[in-house]
């Protein structure tokens, strides 16, 4: 959100932002600023907007002339669930009956959109869908042999160029940037166990291009506004198709040439069935999970086709083979190198 604010604020555009970051002392000011309607946008987390307060004081304030909810794939079912209050916006209806709703999202599935149009309880709404083809990435998947070894082999073939490593615990993203740090390599750990502050200034490096490559949990990244990324690279599988092209979408948003890396080995399945197993309490949406998993193994793991084609039909599209994707293009030179 920090990100965002401050680049509408470098345009001239009046926006502020309430979360749990922000104190007692500057929400106090930002609440006037907001009953003075000096501000164009507010930038909230679902879960403070969700907050009683927070919400008494827009209805008594007036101040709301449309909700925005961004990354509404997570309010489905059939997407992300790792932010489960975003299902509770299914209460803004209540509160705020007159008020337009508009619900955004890069990846989202037919099932899914009609989830999120029941869910926010929109009454017979327009629907805009754009294709979620992004040419301009080449993906490519690799079974894991040396992880780290790997990653040192594909992040050398982008010198200073930026770059993300996902990971799927906080264990792994700072077992890898240390090892990448102790070898030279300009990167970062970014995950919630670090302090406020240092995740600030590792984002304003990362952002500012001193710093290249940041390697972070999957909730890195949502809203993030740099244009130039040039790889991502998944040190294990990711939880869902849409979870996939979520993720890897962060590169190339110039349009220029970036390419996409998936290492994965079986353990992966195992790890998410142990994180579940702590986290998701609802045997249903464990259900759900473990399908979401198995359906991106079927597309990207045990199929011999043009992995862009079996991704983009998930979603309804159709294309011929892209020609840029290891299996369209056969990478046999690169498969030996790593």
């Amino acid at each position: 959100m920090s990100d965002q604010i401050d680049s509408l604020t470098k345009r001239g555009i009046a926006a502020a932002t309430l979360n749990s970051s922000v104190g007692i002392k500057d929400t106090r000011l930002i609440k006037e600023g907001l009953a003075q309607k000096k501000y164009k946008l507010l930038y909230v987390a679902p879960e403070t907007l969700l907050n009683e307060d927070l919400i008494v004081f827009l209805l008594q304030t007036n101040t709301i002339s449309c909700i925005a909810i961004d990354e509404a794939h997570v309010i489905s079912t059939y997407g992300s669930s790792f932010r489960p209050k975003y299902k509770k916006l299914s209460e803004l209806k209540d509160y705020f009956p007159d008020i337009p709703i508009i619900a955004l999202t890069a990846t989202l599935n037919k099932k899914g959109i009609d989830d999120v149009i029941e869910t926010l309880k929109l009454d017979t709404p327009n629907t805009f869908i754009h294709s979620i083809d992004r040419p301009s990435i080449q993906y490519n998947v690799f079974m894991k042999r040396d992880g780290s070894k790997q990653i040192m082999s594909i992040i050398n073939k982008y010198k200073d160029k930026a770059g993300i490593i996902y990971c799927s615990t906080v264990g792994q993203v700072d077992e890898i940037a240390t090892y990448l740090q102790y070898r030279g390599y300009n990167c970062k750990p970014y995950h919630s166990k670090l302090k406020k502050k240092e995740k600030e200034a590792t984002l304003e490096e990362y952002l500012n291009g001193t710093l290249s490559i940041m390697v972070a949990t999957i909730a890195f990244g949502m809203g993030l506004d740099k244009s130039d990324i040039r790889f991502v690279i998944h040190n294990n599988l990711p939880s869902s198709v849409d979870a996939y092209l979520q993720e890897t979408g962060r590169a190339s948003r110039d349009g220029l040439s970036s390419s996409a890396y998936l290492l994965y080995d079986d353990a992966d399945k195992g790890l998410y069935s142990f994180l579940w197993s702590k986290t998701i309490k609802n045997p249903e949406a464990l259900k759900m999970q473990h399908m979401h998993l198995r359906k991106l193994d079927n597309i990207l793991l045990n199929n011999s086709n043009c992995r862009r084609k079996m991704l983009l039909r998930e979603f309804g599209e159709e294309i011929d083979d892209c020609n840029n994707c290891d299996v369209c293009l056969d990478h046999q030179t690169l498969k030996d190198a790593l």
